[in-house]
Parts: C-alpha cells; sequence; structure tokens
C-alpha cells in the first residue's frame, strides 16, 4: 500500500496546582483553542439537467454539503466534510439519458495536514486533488459528487519553484463507485520571466480493476499573460502518454495544446487547437479530468475515441459586473485519417448575485457528422454558500 502513516505525540503535565483552578494544561488549551477557532461550511447546489437525444431525458438534484476545518494544533490541521446528491424538485429519468448526477450520501472529504512551514504541506486521507488546468488530474467539480481521492500528498515551494507529489489508494469517483489504484503524481512550476510560467509533470496512474487503462503521462508546459492597452495570454503544451502497469494495450500517442486568448475592457476572445493522439487501436485518455471542461459542454468525448482526437475551437466572452456570458464553437476531427467527428455550439451565462449565490445556464448543441449522435444539453443551476 502507498499510504501508510505513524505518528507519535507527546506532552509533559505540570505539577497540579493547589487550588480550585480548573485544571487544564497548555498543550490542552492550545487543542481546545485548535478546535473552536476552527471554521465550518454549508454549501447548497440545486442543478436541473436536460438531455434531449432520441428521447427526452430530465434531472434535477440537489447538493449539499457540509464542512469544518480546524485551526492549527502544533502544525497540524484536521478536515472533515459530508455530502449528500438527492432528487429534488421536478420528474426524473435520469438512467436512459446518462446523467452522471446519481443519489449518494458520503464523506466527501476527511484528512490530517500538517505544515512543515508556511510553503510545505503534508496531506494524509480522503482529498481534493486539482492539478494545473485540471486536463489530467481534478476533482470533476462540475458533478454533483464530487470525485475525491484516498491519498498521501506533499507540496512545497523550493527555490522558487513549486513541488507537488501525491500517491494515490483509491478515486471516489463522481458516480459514487470506487475506483481502486497504486498511482504517482508528480509535477513542478514556476515562472521563467515575470511573464512567463512553466509547468512539467509525470502522472503516472494504474488503475487495480482496469489495468488496460493504465497509463503514464509525461509533459511540460509554457503560459504566459501580458497586460498593456490589450489582454494577451497564451499556452502550450505537449505531453506523451505509454501504457503503464499490468496493461496489456500497446500505446505511445502523444497530447498537444495550443491557444491564444484576447481581451480588452469586458471583451474576449480566444482560438485553441488540442490533439489527443491515436491510431486507431488506442489513444490519449484522461479518465482523471475534469472532462467536462475539455471538447465540448455534451460530453461526447468523455472517452477519446481510439482514432485520436482534433479539437479546433474559438470562443467568445463578455464579463461586466456580476454578469459573465460566453460563446464556444468546436470542429471535432479524427487524429488518424482525419475523418470529421461533428460540429459543437456552447453558450453560458452566469449571474453572482450580491448575497454570492450563483445562477447560472448553459447549452450545448451537438452535431454529429461521423461519430455518436445529435445532441442537446441544457442546464439551469442556483449555488450558494454559508
Amino acid at each position: 500500500m502507498i499510504i501508510t502513516a505513524l505518528s507519535l505525540v507527546s506532552f509533559s503535565v505540570p505539577a497540579l496546582p493547589q487550588d480550585d483552578e480548573a485544571l487544564t494544561t497548555p498543550g490542552e488549551c492550545a487543542l481546545h483553542a485548535a478546535v473552536s477557532d476552527g471554521e465550518a461550511w454549508l454549501n447548497l447546489r440545486w442543478r436541473y439537467e436536460l438531455v434531449d437525444t432520441d428521447a427526452t431525458t430530465s434531472l434535477s438534484t440537489l447538493r449539499t454539503v457540509l464542512g469544518y476545518k480546524s485551526a492549527s494544533f502544533s502544525g497540524f490541521t484536521g478536515l472533515v466534510e459530508f455530502e449528500d446528491v438527492s432528487l429534488f424538485g421536478f420528474a426524473h429519468n435520469e438512467a436512459e439519458g446518462g446523467i452522471a448526477d446519481s443519489k449518494s450520501t458520503e464523506v466527501n472529504r476527511v484528512h490530517l495536514d500538517y505544515s512543515l512551514d508556511d510553503d510545505q504541506t503534508l496531506s494524509l486521507g480522503r482529498q481534493r486533488i486539482k492539478r494545473g488546468n485540471l486536463r489530467w488530474i481534478s476533482n470533476v467539480g462540475w458533478r454533483q459528487n464530487e470525485q475525491t481521492y484516498d491519498a498521501l500528498s506533499f507540496s512545497g515551494s523550493f527555490g522558487g519553484v513549486n513541488l507537488f507529489l501525491a500517491g494515490i489508494e483509491n478515486a471516489n469517483t463522481v458516480l459514487g463507485a470506487d475506483r481502486e489504484m497504486n498511482s504517482l503524481l508528480f509535477d513542478a512550476t514556476g515562472d521563467v520571466t515575470d511573464h512567463i510560467h512553466f509547468g512539467a509533470y509525470v502522472y503516472d496512474i494504474d488503475f487495480d480493476d482496469t489495468p488496460d487503462a493504465s497509463t503514464t503521462t509525461t509533459g511540460g508546459y509554457l503560459n504566459a499573460k501580458y497586460g498593456t492597452s490589450m489582454d494577451i495570454d497564451w499556452r502550450l503544451e505537449f505531453a506523451q502518454q505509454k501504457d503503464s502497469g499490468d496493461s496489456t494495450v500497446e500505446l505511445s500517442e502523444s497530447y498537444l495544446l495550443a491557444d491564444v486568448g484576447l481581451g480588452k475592457g469586458p471583451w474576449h476572445a480566444g482560438i485553441s487547437y488540442e490533439v489527443l493522439g491515436g491510431d486507431g487501436i488506442a489513444s490519449v485518455q484522461a479518465p482523471l479530468a475534469t472532462l467536462h471542461a475539455w471538447n465540448g459542454l455534451a460530453d461526447q468525448f468523455l472517452v477519446t475515441p481510439v482514432s485520436g482526437l482534433k479539437d479546433l475551437s474559438i470562443d467568445f466572452g463578455w464579463e461586466q459586473g456580476s454578469w459573465a456570458a460566453n460563446i464556444a464553437l468546436h470542429d471535432f476531427k479524427a487524429d488518424e485519417l482525419s475523418g470529421s467527428y461533428g460540429e459543437e455550439v456552447d453558450v453560458s451565462v452566469v449571474h453572482t448575485c450580491d448575497s454570492g449565490a450563483k445562477v447560472g445556464v448553459k447549452y450545448a448543441d451537438y452535431s454529429a457528422d461521423e461519430f455518436g449522435s445529435d445532441v442537446t444539453k441544457t442546464w439551469i443551476w442556483l449555488g450558494m454558500s454559508f
């Protein structure tokens, strides 16, 4: 097993006072303060999802999250969080449409952290792990049931370079099922100049029950953001993915991402080109990513086709005060032989209320050519935190 932990804490107890004052040690006072000075939270998110293919499917759910984190005690902090996803409000027919917000009640997170100093932290237990732009490792925060990990992780800064290492035994997936693994993560990020930043990573994902899905992804990126009379940002990323562990699948495919964005005042626009390599037998996969954020909101490419995927997209956005809106256009093609998969239009509008609550609407329309079938999806949601 990856995760093992042994801790030994000792306290020296002074001589007991001879009067009637309360008998407390300095350690007990500090422990009481760590508990009483902790923070608690309650998050609520209602969402209605409508999927229209050959049949119409809908699902209305309420996500409730209740959590608590202690203050520091001798460098230690503890966190516990519960999550419930329940059917709420409307008629439901979630099974046929494959909507991934199933009913569940679980311990979402519970972990013990130890701070070696202000820039270095160890975390042991069920925890949230989000790396970089969420393309490879994330918590799938869009779905009502968050994906968390049973892991031992370390994060720290050394000479301006930020390091992250983790050993993962299990992913608690959005469907409520465990996905046992023996996985190792490593990444490093830092600054090249004041404007240009770099990142490098090695993610070795080794699944127990589905060994043919085991992969090692090694890659790096440069990204930058400049602000003058017009904001300019860009990112260039390359990775190589190979089979790993006990996989019987021969895989050696590349990944490429190149995007550029321009912004002025409340407006922004961007163009992105992403390639997930495939040879007709195997292709680049990202099973632990927030896939809803990639390759279209309609979620037609949660599993990369064996012929790979090329996604050319442009987006236009507007943000003013408490309102934000975005439209994105996607053209999907195969990497092998470059056949046309289809096209997609995505639209979203989000409003942040004065109270901090958020109301949002999203719409996705996928038009199939040679992959899948036509589908439209609509979401309405309301979220608030206390």
